[in-house]
């Protein structure tokens, strides 16, 4: 299949290696072939002739004018010309891009996929929200960049680990404990006031964790066998500071995350815990301090990062008070994926982590680890919106909005397309009404009618099929729905420019799943959709309502309008639309997003009787 970049490399390295057969260059030097940016400078691009000129000693247009030549004899090469100051482009044959079009048919949902890599995995470690409360909406941003993330790096060949890193130790945990103390006490004597600090949970979910804590494993031994009212005044004659106000909230709050997550196709491979980590930090610290890569002063412990990665000082490990601080954990734990084998750890953070990032190389750095083994995506904020109003969100006051919340309203796949719509750095507007309208401007309506709208043409082409049809219609029907034994469908069939164009689109999914993983932006799959969808709809609207050619023959034709019909035509272009739906479902699964056959609002309009 002679339509991806890779394969377009190797045909222009063969075109270099005759040349250099022919003794018209002598040099080495590797082309290097990309799609082009615009359809006016044909299909790809290379620019092996600057970049080989001067070992060539010569001209890098004359050096162009050569290769140029050669590649101008094989025949899926339709058009070769020199641009600029020296870029070769090459225009592909259409029947090229007609004849790739079995690729995805063939391929389905594993289209735009590729084979796996043959090197160390990555690690992706995202959400690693504290077990504290509820998962809120930027929480599920940056859940679903990072779940996104790891499906299109698997797409591209890469072996990836998805890893939760629970920070389930230190203040904020035990805060919580003490919360559903307190909440049991009020539970049992609604006239207590609160307490006069800020820092406990105020949330109804604290509440609730109280209300069903003589329940909870942790207070097994406590009053069994008593009334639940009767648990409920041992429990709270408990200290608030008991282990096992914190190992209960801690625990029903991880397995309330987790099920949210799940609930919005999240998942990980590996959990790992803070907990865990911590038990080994001080033997960590000690053989640092061994190599005098650590060093105490004032009581304190301190990293040597300074001067490395831009820090300008040592960084303090362990506080005066003998404490360890949240980067000696976090540094010990970013050591240990590199001992389980990842060649390359990719975080999803939120913006305000930005300054973490240097320190944390920093210490990699002092560790004899590459500081580029560790890459950060930060993940702005999400602007919520109700009625136009924005949403506050405030852990502490119980006042914002869950992201169970958010899912219940708008659906799971909204909430992650939506989520998909811009690149992760840059803030997003999420506008609920939009969301759960069903109209074409909203985004994911728009992504999956397309789908469904493919889909319903491929019913009615089957139900032609199976009807009424001219001598002869059945049989093309049955090569452009792909049943074995049909006759084959010629690639001139297939004639419109605007045709061409969209299969040259849905073609460059695979090319489009390496530029994305190698970005670290999956938001360009949602991209990809976005333009396969319109380009689709603009040609459907055009063909039936504008042009009076639609795909499939209108229900008010006469008999002898139906045996004067192109099912020629008709068979390449329904051959053509399960390439475009093999790709576009390929692409939104690699969003997490569903591709449905039917849709309410869709099917009305399909049948093309009206046309």
């Amino acid at each position: 299949m002679l339509v991806a970049s890779k394969d377009l490399q190797k045909l222009v390295e063969q075109a270099v290696e005759e040349l250099r057969r022919q003794g018209a260059v002598k040099g080495s030097t590797a082309p290097h072939v990309t799609r082009t940016k615009s359809e006016e400078h044909g299909d790809f691009t290379t620019n092996y002739a600057m970049v080989a000129a001067k070992a060539e000693g010569r001209r890098p247009r004359e050096l162009a004018e050569i290769l140029a030549r050669e590649l101008q004899r094989h025949p899926d090469v339709a058009d070769v010309q020199v641009a600029g100051p020296g870029f070769v482009n090459l225009r592909l044959r259409p029947e090229t891009w007609v004849r790739a079009l079995e690729a995805p048919i063939a391929q389905g949902e594993r289209f735009g996929s590729h084979a796996p890599r043959d090197e160390a995995p990555i690690n992706v470690e995202f959400v690693s929200a504290n077990p504290t409360g509820p998962l809120h909406v930027g929480h599920g941003r940056g859940a679903v960049v990072g779940d996104a993330l790891v499906r299109l790096l698997r797409a591209a060949g890469h072996r990836v680990t998805a890893e939760y890193y629970w920070n389930d130790r230190g203040r904020q945990v035990r805060e919580l404990g003490r919360s559903v103390a307190i909440r049991l006490r009020q539970i049992l004597d609604p006239s207590l006031p609160p307490p006069a600090d800020e820092n406990w949970y105020r949330g109804e979910y604290v509440r609730e964790l109280a209300r069903e804590a003589p329940a909870g494993p942790a207070f097994a031994g406590v009053a069994s066998g008593e009334s639940t009212e009767a648990r409920l005044r041992a429990l709270a004659a408990l200290p608030e500071d008991d282990e096992r106000f914190v190992a209960y909230g801690r625990d029903r709050m991880q397995l309330a995350i987790l099920a949210t997550l799940a609930k919005l196709r999240v998942g990980f491979d590996y959990q790992e815990s803070e907990r865990r980590i911590a038990a080994s930090i001080a033997e960590f610290y000690a053989e640092l301090q061994r190599r005098g890569l650590a060093l105490e002063r004032d009581g304190a412990l301190f990293l040597a990062t300074e001067g490395k990665e831009g820090e300008d000082k040592d960084r303090v490990v362990r506080k005066s008070d003998g404490e360890w601080t949240y980067f000696a954990t976090d540094l010990l734990y970013h050591a240990d994926k590199l001992r389980r084998g990842f060649g390359r750890m990719i975080n999803i953070w939120g913006a305000d982590h930005h300054g973490y990032i240097p320190r944390m190389r920093a210490g990699l750095a002092v560790l004899g680890h590459p500081p580029q083994a560790l890459e950060v995506l930060l993940v702005q904020m999400v602007n919520l919106l109700s009625d136009g109003q924005p949403v506050r969100m405030s852990k502490r006051s119980g006042d914002f909005v869950t992201l169970d919340e958010l899912i219940d309203e708008v659906g799971v796949d909204a909430t992650r397309y939506i989520f998909l719509t811009r690149r992760h750095d840059s803030q997003l507007d999420f506008d609920i009404a939009l969301a759960k309208r069903k109209t074409l401007d909203n985004p994911v309506f728009y992504a999956q009618y397309g789908h469904a709208r493919l889909s319903a043409i491929l019913r009615r082409a089957e139900e032609l099929a199976a009807g009424q049809v001219p001598e002869g219609a059945r049989e093309r029907l049955a090569a452009g729905l792909g049943r074995p034994g049909a006759p084959p469908i010629p690639e001139t069939a297939l004639s419109l420019p605007e045709e061409h164009r969209l299969a040259r689109r849905i073609l460059a999914l695979p090319d489009a799943v390496l530029e994305a993983a190698e970005a670290r932006e999956p938001h360009r799959i949602v991209y990809f959709v976005q333009e396969v969808s319109q380009a689709f709809q603009s040609y459907y609207t055009a063909r039936w309502k504008r042009h009076d050619d639609p795909i499939l023959p209108p229900a008010r034709l006469s008999p002898e309008e139906l045996a004067a019909w192109d099912w020629e035509r008709t068979a390449a272009r329904l051959r053509w639309i399960r390439a475009i739906r093999a790709a576009v479902r390929a692409a939104l699964g690699i969003a997490g997003v569903e591709a449905p056959d039917r849709m309410e609002w869709s099917e009305d309009g399909d049948r093309e009787e009206e046309g």
